[in-house]
């Protein structure tokens, strides 16, 4: 799809094939400035998102990814192909290119209290576990020591931390994977529970 970006906002839909790399934006812009939002709606898959840009005498490509059920942004400059691929299933995403951009605040949601134990694993917040859109970082409070992981989309454990003490600086500034959900279990003994929240944020 070629378009003229000059002072409107592009939203599309996509549909996606796992696999498959679709070019679902081919814009002329040269030298102004413009911001591209992609969010996978379909909590599938995560999406490989390749950018590359047109210059007069070079080019540059740079890839990135946004996790299932959340959505990144990304700000540049001049002409570009956009290109989408579904990591490991099929999925849906809303792709949104606007011409201007600005500064980003800092963004936080706090997620609803949970109360957990040391019986089962549970996936932070509504998002199955998974970061809030345009979110990649969770600070995690409880009243209790609590265990710690990250878990692959396939259910492979990429990282575990057990037993971290409330004051943990980890639990403050702890990093998502873009392939990963978090989750968390309690470290007092089934079937008393302890208190947790989970709130994500985009940056540090």
């Amino acid at each position: 799809m070629s378009v003229h970006l000059r002072d409107q906002v592009l939203s599309r839909t996509v549909t996606l094939t796992v696999g498959e790399l679709n070019t679902v934006l081919d814009f002329n812009r040269p030298g102004q400035l413009w911001r591209l939002s992609v969010q996978e709606t379909s909590v599938a898959t995560s999406v490989l998102i390749k950018i590359s840009t047109g210059y007069a005498n070079s080019g540059e490509v740079i890839e990135f990814h946004c996790t299932r059920g959340s959505a990144v942004e990304y700000a540049g400059c001049n002409s570009a192909i956009v290109e989408l691929q579904a990591v490991s299933a099929n999925t849906t995403v809303q792709v949104q290119l606007s011409p201007f951009y600005d500064n980003q605040f800092v963004l936080e949601y706090d997620e609803g209290g949970q109360l957990i134990n040391n019986a089962a694993w549970v996936d932070v917040g509504g998002n199955q576990g998974y970061p809030r859109p345009f979110m990649n970082y969770c600070a995690l409070m409880t009243d209790a020591p609590i265990d710690v992981r990250t878990v692959a989309g396939g259910g492979a454990v990429v990282f575990q931390a057990l037993n971290l003490a409330t004051h943990t600086l980890l639990l403050n500034q702890l990093k998502i994977g873009n392939h990963d959900k978090l989750q968390v279990r309690g470290t007092v003994a089934a079937p008393a529970t302890q208190q947790f929240r989970g709130s994500w944020y985009n940056r540090r």
